[in-house]
């Protein structure tokens, strides 16, 4: 029976055709708003392409687009295979998280490849190319399925029948994908660009072997537990009816309460034989629990490198004074005041600095834990060091102030150029000891040429855009 009274229910499953579904996000978007929905998350396979769009569509519309994700991996060390980890608020242009889905993206191209080969050795002419064409993001099975489907209506009536025939787990023509990782690495991609993991549609499994995923999944850092789901809808080998699927919520409802996890849950729509949008009833109060739970945002960091007397320092107290008149609490960690503190007892060697700037990333990443927003104006003079920051702490941007050597010596405001030109500092960045450049980094602002407060708003839009603020 079809949940015709949907008042203020959301949807925290729903994929689009730039994953495996069969409406681009715009039409889901226009189908949740018919069915009544108040909120639908976004969470293809693997990647994030379909969500800026939905945001932007749903706009003005009397809906609200949750930015998700849903990724597969594999837990073969205590037998479970294609395992799924949604992750709910996250930061959908975080770079770890595109690079991650970039990744997968090609691994997922090269295992349908693979499939398609399978597929033609057992007499079905189709091609990659042909497939290949009705793919908008990730390339995933159900893309076959529909090629199959068209030319073989006679053999193949559903996606379902096609997985169970050919592409399912241990049929025919099913190939594993290279380098699947684990729920670990899942999850901590997504607490890395900021939102809160689930692991999806527990009740696929036995009961008892689902409270042994649920236990490892918590050892990993998960969260939450996606309670809601129409298993009697999508997993008819499971048997069971409507009311017995409510039972199953109910199970692990219990449970989330119990144990204390969070809970999400959704209809797990793609459209076609999946047209399930708002087939079971969430309240608008699961939402609200999500959006007011202290872990769906663990803070932020800017990371400010530059030469000395760049400007990074007096950019961050700028950013901190205007964002202070918004209500805003931030915490500003200078080199300087930190070398004089907590790093007084170390010197200038490589080995020194190296060891300055790991505090300083530890810092930021303990604060950003506790909700903090910070903003860290430190050298950083390599890549390298920049970039173990960035994994480390995880929401994270990286400014790079820009200003000409000759423009920095000419500041010196505190009188390290001169010192080492008189011989009294024996190392200094810039000078002896190279700078490198960033290679990609957020924002670039160049202050020989731009005053302070409009380099400090250009960052504050960037934060704006990424959700920090």
């Amino acid at each position: 029976m079809k949940n015709t009274d949907l008042m203020n229910n959301i949807d925290l499953h729903v994929h689009t055709n730039r994953s495996d579904g069969e409406l681009d996000p715009q039409e889901v978007v226009d189908l949740a708003i018919k069915k009544g929905l108040k909120a639908v998350a976004i969470t293809d396979h693997d990647v994030v392409d379909g969500v800026e769009g939905a945001i932007s569509y749903a706009s003005g519309k009397g809906i609200e687009v949750i930015p998700g994700i849903e990724i597969g991996c594999d837990e073969l060390g205590i037998g479970f295979k294609e395992v799924h980890v949604v992750g709910l608020f996250i930061d959908y242009k975080n770079k770890d998280l595109l690079e991650f889905a970039e990744n997968i993206k090609k691994q997922r191209t090269n295992q349908k490849r693979k499939m398609i080969d399978k597929i033609r050795e057992l007499g079905y002419d189709i091609t990659f190319e042909e497939v290949a064409l009705s793919v908008k993001g990730a390339f995933g099975r159900p893309h076959i399925c529909r090629t199959l489907m068209k030319k073989y209506p006679d053999k193949f009536s559903s996606i379902q029948e096609v997985f169970d025939k050919l592409l399912g787990i241990g049929k025919p023509a099913y190939v594993d994908r290279e380098e699947r990782g684990g729920m670990k690495e899942a999850i901590s991609i997504i607490k890395r660009a900021g939102g809160i993991s689930f692991l999806a549609h527990p009740g696929v499994y036995k009961k008892e072997d689902s409270l042994e995923l649920i236990k490892a999944f918590r050892k990993a850092g998960g969260e939450g537990i996606e309670t809601y789901y129409p298993y009697h809808i999508i997993c008819p080998k499971l048997g069971i009816d409507a009311e017995e699927n409510s039972r199953l919520i109910g199970f692990y409802k219990e449970l989330v309460k119990s144990e204390g996890f969070l809970e999400s849950g959704g209809s797990d729509f793609h459209g076609g034989d999946r047209d399930t949008l708002g087939e079971i009833p969430i309240d608008w109060d699961v939402l609200e629990r999500l959006r007011s739970c202290e872990c769906k945002k663990e803070g932020a960091t800017v990371w400010f490198t530059g030469l000395a007397c760049s400007g990074k320092t007096t950019i961050s107290k700028r950013i901190r004074e205007i964002l202070c008149e918004r209500g805003l609490n931030i915490v500003v960690l200078d080199s300087d005041d930190l070398r004089s503190t907590v790093s007084k007892d170390f010197g200038y060697t490589k080995e020194e600095r190296d060891r300055h700037m790991r505090l300083v990333a530890d810092m930021c990443y303990l604060l950003t834990l506790q909700g903090a927003l910070n903003l860290a104006a430190v050298i950083s003079p390599t890549d390298s060091i920049r970039e173990d920051a960035r994994k480390k702490i995880g929401s994270f941007i990286e400014v790079y102030v820009r200003c000409p050597l000759e423009v920095c010596k000419a500041r010196d405001v505190k009188g390290h150029y001169l010192e080492y030109e008189q011989g009294k500092l024996k190392d200094f960045v810039g000078m002896n000891i190279p700078y490198e450049e960033p290679v990609n980094p957020d924002v670039v602002v160049d202050t020989d040429t731009n005053d302070v407060d409009t380099c400090a708003n250009m960052i504050i839009a960037k934060m704006e855009e990424r959700g920090f603020i």
